[in-house]
């Protein structure tokens, strides 16, 4: 029989104990089908709102529930919002906001040890952003980012000190939503120790001193036992300069299950955060994306980068401005062997297009000669070794049939600037002359 001094011990490493928790600090997005199948036999009102979410909300993004979670998913999603905006002026915009921020740390009395460190990683990581755009990676080195344990705990706790700061600059206002204790000490108890996670109170300072003055929307979706067959919306909107909600601001959704924050995403989040193409040209002909469509069956119109020709500084053929109605006929076994391809324009108005290489006046009837053919474009560095070896055949055949130039030796034609030499670059049969160091270095035998 235990006695009362074990059993006080026992409990007192109970209440002490603390699991330890596994995963990433940011999950990577995965469907909301993985919510339904979660509450799939939990109580009903879990099943009706998770069934309902799918319609809405087709991708998740899970945070490790550390205490952090909701802290974390305000700095993430806040980040990740500035990506789907896209603005390099913006971002930077932000950065300057966040550099003279400081001065509040400074007029609350926050000494500059406790910042100025953290403070930095925010910097260098918006810095990181604007680098980024328009070309970004879709997020994947912000990911990363907020999956390395120090930065993230960086970047979570200069969120926690810019929402206290607020509060204590406006504890007149932050008072009355707080009866019983005084703003300060609510802030070193609930808002800047580490692990005390996010309440309404922070989520509301935060949201008016940053993220919101960034024109980004926050919508909580309630998971909980509330009445109703969908989760519960709280959005703090953007406002524009006459007080009106600006509908299209970008949002940072969080589904908040009770003592839990992940993050929600609709259809158009997940759009908007896709790779954008590059606008290079060149560097758009160099990738693996093939010329012509694998599928005879396949139109033009599915075929993709051809409008990167359009780019193409001098590049005035009459192209159409759609491929949609454009036939498409499967090219021939030569064709597709060869490196290079040409694209002709339509000429044909009766299957709807229109070049505007060909536009008339209407006063004009006479007929004009046809245009000459383009030319093909080169392609390099698109060989491949089926191209070569088929170039290679093709050449050897060539030279076979024709007239094989006259070996001239050096001297043999001591003049080069004769056109009638085959070294002369005018000669039809140009061919130029061969180093023969053996020759041209012998040793010359003395009489």
């Amino acid at each position: 029989m235990a006695s009362e001094q074990e059993l006080a011990d026992m409990e007192r490493m109970s209440s002490d104990y603390v699991p330890e928790i596994t995963g990433p600090f940011v999950g990577k997005q995965q469907s909301t089908q993985a919510l339904v199948a979660e509450y799939a036999q939990a109580d009903p009102i879990y099943v009706h709102k998770t069934k309902a979410l799918p319609s809405k909300y087709s991708h998740y993004r899970t945070l490790r529930g550390d205490g952090n979670c909701g802290w974390r998913a305000l700095a993430f999603g806040y980040f990740e919002a500035l990506l789907r905006i896209g603005d390099k002026a913006k971002v930077r915009t932000e950065l300057t906001k966040l550099q003279e921020y400081i001065k509040r740390f400074e007029s609350v009395g926050f000494p500059d040890y406790a910042y100025e460190d953290i403070v930095d990683v925010t910097f260098a990581l918006l810095e990181q952003t604007a680098a980024s755009l328009p070309n970004h990676d879709g997020g994947a080195a912000l990911l990363a980012a907020f999956n390395d344990g120090a930065t993230q705990n960086s970047l979570t706790f200069h969120f926690r000190l810019i929402t206290a700061a607020w509060m204590k600059s406006h504890d007149a206002f932050y008072a009355d939503f707080l009866p019983d204790t005084d703003v300060h000490t609510y802030c070193s108890t609930n808002i800047e120790p580490f692990s005390v996670e996010l309440e309404h109170v922070g989520l509301q300072a935060l949201a008016t001193a940053l993220i919101n003055e960034a024109g980004i929307a926050i919508e909580v979706l309630y998971l909980d036992r509330s009445v109703g067959e969908e989760v519960t919306p709280h959005k703090f909107s953007v406002l524009d300069a006459d007080g009106n909600v600006v509908d299209s601001a970008s949002t940072i959704r969080l589904l908040y299950r009770p003592g839990h924050y992940d993050l929600l995403y609709k259809a158009e989040d997940i759009a908007q955060m896709a790779i954008p193409a590059l606008s290079n040209p060149e560097i758009r002909l160099v990738s693996n994306t093939p010329m012509f469509p694998a599928s005879a069956t396949t139109a033009y119109s599915q075929t993709t980068d051809l409008d990167v020709l359009g780019d193409i500084p001098g590049f005035t053929m009459g192209m159409p401005q759609s491929f949609g109605s454009l036939p498409y006929h499967p090219p021939s076994e030569s064709l597709r062997s060869s490196p290079q391809k040409t694209i002709s324009p339509a000429t044909s108005t009766k299957e709807g297009l229109s070049p505007s290489s060909q536009a008339t006046s209407p006063a004009s009837t006479e007929q004009r000669p046809p245009e000459p053919k383009p030319q093909p474009m080169e392609r390099r560095f698109l060989y491949t070794n089926e191209q070569l070896d088929f170039d290679l055949h093709h050449a050897k055949a060539r030279a076979s049939t024709e007239p094989q130039p006259t070996n001239f030796t050096r001297e043999d034609s001591p003049d080069m600037s004769k056109r009638e030499d085959p070294a002369h670059y005018t000669n039809q049969a140009f061919q130029p002359q061969m180093w023969r160091p053996g020759r041209d270095y012998e040793k010359v035998e003395r009489l």
